[in-house]
Parts: C-alpha cells; sequence; structure tokens
C-alpha cells in the first residue's frame, strides 16, 4: 500500500487534482503522516468548468490551495463512518457537510462515486464535481 500522492497517482483519474496539489504547494503535506481523508474530484470535474472558471482556479495559487485543502480533512472516515456523520471539519478550516442519500454518501454537493481507497496515511474517496468553501466562488 502506498501514501496518498503515489495511490492517487495510480487511480489514473486524478491527474488534474493532482496538479493543483503541486501547484498549490499541497504534495509536501499530504506526504506526511497523517492519516488525512481526501474528497478527490475526478479530471471529469475540472473538465466540467467553464474555461472562465478553469482560468480563474489555475491562476490564482492561493485561491487554489483553499480550495484544495477544503478537500481534505484530518483524520481517517471509511465510507461507513462518513454515513455517521453530519460534517467533518477540513484542513481549509470550514466544514464539509454529509448527507446520507439512499445508497450514496454526499460531501457538500458531490457525491462519492468511489470510497475506500486506502493509503497508508489516509484514505481517498473520489467525487464527480469540485468543493467550494463557503462564501467563495470560482469566478
Amino acid at each position: 500500500m502506498d501514501g496518498i500522492i503515489e495511490t492517487a497517482m495510480e487511480e489514473g483519474s486524478l491527474n488534474l487534482f493532482l496538479k493543483g496539489v503541486d501547484q498549490a504547494g499541497l504534495t509536501v503535506i499530504l506526504e506526511k503522516e497523517g492519516p488525512f481523508t481526501i474528497f478527490a474530484p475526478i479530471n471529469e470535474a475540472f473538465a466540467s468548468l467553464s474555461s472562465q472558471a478553469l482560468d480563474n482556479l489555475w491562476g490564482d495559487n492561493q485561491k487554489l490551495a483553499r480550495i484544495l485543502r477544503y478537500h481534505i480533512a484530518p483524520g481517517n472516515y471509511h465510507l461507513d463512518d462518513l454515513e455517521n456523520l453530519f460534517s467533518l471539519e477540513t484542513l481549509e478550516g470550514s466544514e464539509l457537510s454529509l448527507e446520507q442519500l439512499d445508497d450514496d454518501v454526499a460531501v457538500d454537493t458531490s457525491v462519492i462515486i468511489r470510497p475506500d481507497i486506502e493509503c497508508t496515511n489516509g484514505m481517498i474517496h473520489l467525487i464527480e464535481s469540485i468543493l467550494i468553501p463557503p462564501e467563495m466562488s470560482l469566478l
């Protein structure tokens, strides 16, 4: 079993998330002991953004870092754990809301599409869209 960064690289659908993590200077954090739970948007989540939103995201490392820290929670949470929680505090400092939807779990506005990818220093859950901290916008 590998760490979060290596596991995400092997996953294949997280290239743009990893690009952002690297650009925002968060790789060093995710290579640490942790544990961390990552709600990682797949490549298609980035592709679904408007060109203006993407330009704003890639063009502002401070905004990018804040948004990506909002996808990271301290601790190691399996899907079963998330089903019994209403929120999680993120490295960004805001709370992510969690909601049970029939057979799925929603994190803020995004559904977990592939849960429980275990890593030596935490857990990755693939999500279908990018999460934006409260009172923040990509535009």
